[in-house]
């Protein structure tokens, strides 16, 4: 999935040797969960399955775009029994005070999305049954 001006890129690189662990996948495409922004890689193997999530989630004052796109992930989790979860990328949020600092100033600039991160982990970090 390539980006244009308005929406982003992502993209999972694999080697063959890890992949020679699974059943050929029907497509060598990501699955496309939000366009440019959420991608998934479902592999199923005789030792089970590992689905891999690539994110880049909407950047700036975007806070409830984000939102939609975090439920939009949520939803593609598959329950735990069934699929090993890996999810990488850039969630466009912070969850700490020290996570962002001023060039200007080098201090920390104290901003941080609480509500966002607790979202977060609510509906992607937590077991999904």
């Amino acid at each position: 999935m390539s980006g244009t001006a308005s929406t982003a890129g992502i993209d999972i690189f694999v080697s063959a040797r890890f992949l020679a662990n699974f059943d050929r996948p029907a497509t060598h495409n990501l699955e496309c969960i939000e366009p440019g922004r959420i991608g998934a890689l479902r592999l199923r193997g005789k030792q089970g399955g590992i689905d891999l999530f690539t994110v880049y989630l909407t950047t700036g004052d975007a806070g409830p775009l984000r939102s939609a796109q975090r439920r939009a992930l949520a939803a593609a989790i598959l329950p735990q029994p069934l699929t090993l979860t890996v999810i990488g990328g850039d969630f466009n949020h912070t969850t700490m005070e020290e996570d962002r600092a001023s060039l200007r100033t080098c201090e920390w600039t104290g901003g941080h999305q609480t509500r966002e991160d607790r979202e977060f982990t609510e509906l992607v970090a937590s077991p999904h049954r």
